[in-house]
C-alpha cells in the first residue's frame, strides 16, 4: 500500500497514453469509406480492419495481463505506445494496400492491449489508497474521451487531407504520450520471479476477476450496440450530412464521462460498486426502448442516446475502481486488467454482429431493445453476485 502522497503526474500521465491509444479506436469507422476507395479494399479486408483491435483482445487479454504483471508495468506500457506509433505512422506513411495496412493495425492492437492492461496497475501502484476512487473513475474515461475527441476531429481532418491524416495525427498523439509517460511515469519495481501461467491460474481461480470482466463484456456489447449503428441511422433514416453525424454521435460517446467521474463521488457518498453496477444497467435497457422506438421524434431518442451514455459511464469505473479489490496480490492488478480488456474486446466483437443477425432474422429494429434488456439483466445479475462476494469479504 503506498503511503507516499499520490503521483497525481504519472497517473495523469497514464491517462493520456490510454486516450491516446482510444484515439486509434475512433480514427477508423469515420475514414474507412477514403481508405476502401484508396486501397481497392474488399469487404473481407474491411471487415478485418474493422475487428482486429478487439480479436487481438478478445485473444489475449488475460495472458497479455500476466506477462505485464511478471515483466514490469511501466515497461509495458511503453512497449504498447512504440507498438501503436510505429504502427499507425507505418500505415499513414507506407500503406498502398491492405496487407501493410493490416500489419500495421494488429501492431497497434497488440500496442493497446499492452497498455490498457498496464494502466491499472500503475494507478493503483502511483496513488495512495484514499486517491484511488478518483484515480480510478478518472482512467475511466480513457475510451470516451479519446475515442470521441478523433471523431470530432476526423470529418475535418478527413475532408482537408484525406485518411492518412487521422493515421498521422493519432500516431503523433501516442508518441507524446509515450515521451511524457518515459519522462514521468517511476520506473517498475523489481519484477516477480512467479512464473506466467502461476500468476494467471491465481486470478483465474477466483470468481471475482471472471465477474468484472464477464460485467464489462456485456456494458461493451450494449455500448456497441447502440453507438456502432447511431451513424449509420443518423445519415440513412434521419437524413443527416455525415459530417454532422459524426459530431452528434462523437458527442453522445463523451457524454459517457459524466458516468465516469460521478461513480467515485457517488461511492464516496455510501453507494455500492455492485448498486452502481446494477442501475447503470437498469438506466441503459430502459433507455433502448426509447432509442429504438420508431413513434419518438429524433430529439427524443437522441436524448435518450446522451441519457444511455452517462448512466452507463459508472458501470466501466466501478469496474476499473474494484478490481485492484479483487486481485490476489498487488502483482497481479495487471492481470484482471488484461481480463477487463478481454471482456470489453469480446463485446466489442459480438455486440453488432449479435444484433445485426437478430435483427435480420426478426425483419426489423423493434428486437433491438429486447437484446438491450437481456444483456442489462445479464449485467444486473453479475451485480448481485458481486455484492454477494463484496459481502463475504467484510
Amino acid at each position: 500500500m503506498r503511503t507516499e502522497p499520490t503521483d497525481w503526474r504519472g497517473v495523469l500521465a497514464v491517462l493520456l497514453a490510454g486516450i491516446a491509444m482510444a484515439a486509434h479506436v475512433g480514427k477508423m469507422p469515420p475514414a474507412l469509406p477514403l481508405v476502401r476507395a484508396e486501397l481497392d479494399l474488399g469487404l473481407v479486408a474491411v471487415g478485418w480492419l474493422l475487428s482486429l483491435f478487439a480479436l487481438i483482445g478478445a485473444l489475449s487479454g488475460s495472458a497479455v495481463g500476466g506477462v505485464v504483471d511478471r515483466f514490469g508495468q511501466r515497461r509495458a506500457l511503453l512497449f504498447g505506445l512504440g507498438c501503436t506509433t510505429l504502427g499507425s505512422l507505418t500505415g499513414a506513411l507506407l500503406a498502398e494496400g491492405p496487407r501493410l495496412l493490416l500489419a500495421c493495425r494488429a501492431l497497434e492492437g497488440v500496442g493497446l492491449v499492452s497498455v490498457i492492461a498496464s494502466a491499472p496497475a500503475l494507478i493503483w501502484r502511483d496513488s495512495q489508497a484514499k486517491d484511488h476512487r478518483l484515480a480510478f473513475g478518472l482512467w475511466s474515461t480513457w475510451m470516451p474521451v479519446g475515442a470521441a475527441a478523433m471523431m470530432a476531429l476526423s470529418p475535418w481532418l478527413l475532408g482537408t487531407f484525406g485518411w492518412r491524416a487521422n493515421w498521422l495525427t493519432a500516431g503523433l498523439l501516442t508518441f507524446l504520450a509515450l515521451c511524457l509517460a518515459l519522462g514521468v511515469v517511476l520506473p517498475d519495481t523489481p519484477p516477480a520471479h512467479r512464473p506466467v501461467r502461476a500468476s494467471l491460474k491465481d486470478v483465474l481461480k477466483l470468481p471475482g476477476p471472471w465477474i468484472l470482466g464477464a460485467v464489462f463484456c456485456f456494458y461493451s456489447m450494449s455500448f456497441q450496440t447502440v453507438f456502432g449503428f447511431l451513424p449509420s441511422y443518423l445519415i440513412g433514416q434521419q437524413h443527416l450530412d455525415s459530417s454532422l453525424a459524426a459530431r452528434l454521435t462523437a458527442l453522445a460517446i463523451l457524454l459517457n464521462v459524466v458516468g465516469n467521474l460521478s461513480a467515485g463521488w457517488l461511492i464516496r457518498m455510501g453507494l455500492a460498486r455492485w448498486q452502481l453496477i446494477g442501475a447503470g444497467c437498469l438506466i441503459m435497457a430502459g433507455s433502448g426502448w426509447g432509442i429504438f422506438s420508431d413513434g419518438l421524434p429524433l430529439a427524443v431518442r437522441y436524448s435518450l442516446c446522451l441519457t444511455f451514455s452517462a448512466t452507463g459511464g459508472v458501470i466501466p469505473a466501478a469496474v476499473f475502481i474494484a478490481a485492484p479489490a479483487f486481485a490476489p496480490t498487488p502483482r497481479h492488478v495487471a492481470t484482471i486488467g488484461g481480463l477487463i480488456v478481454q471482456g470489453l474486446s469480446l463485446g466489442q466483437l459480438a455486440g453488432p454482429p449479435t444484433l445485426a443477425f437478430l435483427v435480420e432474422r426478426a425483419g426489423g429494429w423493434h428486437v433491438a431493445p429486447v437484446f438491450l434488456s437481456v444483456l442489462a439483466g445479464l449485467g444486473i445479475a453479475l451485480s448481485l453476485a458481486l455484492r454477494h462476494l463484496e459481502n463475504r469479504r467484510q
